[in-house]
């Protein structure tokens, strides 16, 4: 399933939403924290290791070097907020460096698409601050729990040889591949239809 983490800098507004969506979610979080575990709201170890996050090597200027190691250490990179800030563009050039992929303020729809082709199981969430971006925290929040409860709601069972599909997915893609002839079981090597059915029925 797409994502099984989120990670973030754990900064105000689009980071802090990351990471409580994904417990929201149930999903993994973590992340690297400046140095000095500051943020725009003050000084916030408990909080962010509760969450999972370390404390990156000191760096004078605060905050680009957990940017940076957030990009590294995720498959890809959720954009939310102004794109032209400072760190967001800072964000965006550690993505084109490092040869990880970017989306920047998507729809649901889209960010699922996204995630499943470019094979996301670690989501970096990065973007505005609250501050200078009032409202960011709430509608990443809403971004994120409505592309990933999504995914997190379906799976299929071959109605060959009731063999469970090995992945989740969305309604949409589902559809396209039942449109398309079918999909190719690998327990029983033959394409026919699926049925998709609640992931929680499944576990």
């Amino acid at each position: 399933m797409y994502p099984s983490k989120i990670i973030s800098g754990g900064q105000t507004g689009a980071d802090m939403a990351g990471l409580e969506a994904a417990a929201a979610l149930e999903l993994e979080t973590g992340g690297t924290a400046p140095y000095n575990w500051m943020t725009e709201d003050g000084y916030k170890k408990p909080l962010l290791v509760s969450y999972g996050l370390v404390a990156g090597p000191y760096d004078p200027r605060t905050y680009p070097i957990r940017t940076k190691l957030n990009v590294q250490d995720s498959d890809g990179t959720l954009l939310t907020g102004n794109s032209s800030s400072p760190g967001s563009r800072l964000t965006r050039r550690y993505c084109i460096q490092e040869g990880k992929p970017w989306t920047e303020n998507p729809t649901p729809e889209n960010l699922r698409a996204w995630l499943r082709i470019n094979a996301v199981h670690i989501l970096n969430v990065a973007g505005n601050r609250e501050s200078r971006n009032p409202g960011i925290f709430a509608s990443t929040v809403k971004l994120l729990l409505e592309t990933i409860d999504v995914l997190k709601s379906y799976d299929m069972v071959c109605l060959n040889c009731n063999a469970r599909r090995n992945i989740e997915l969305t309604e949409v893609y589902y559809q396209e591949e039942m449109d398309s002839g079918g999909i190719l079981c690998t327990d029983c090597s033959i394409t026919n239809q699926y049925l998709m059915v609640p992931f929680s029925s499944l576990q």
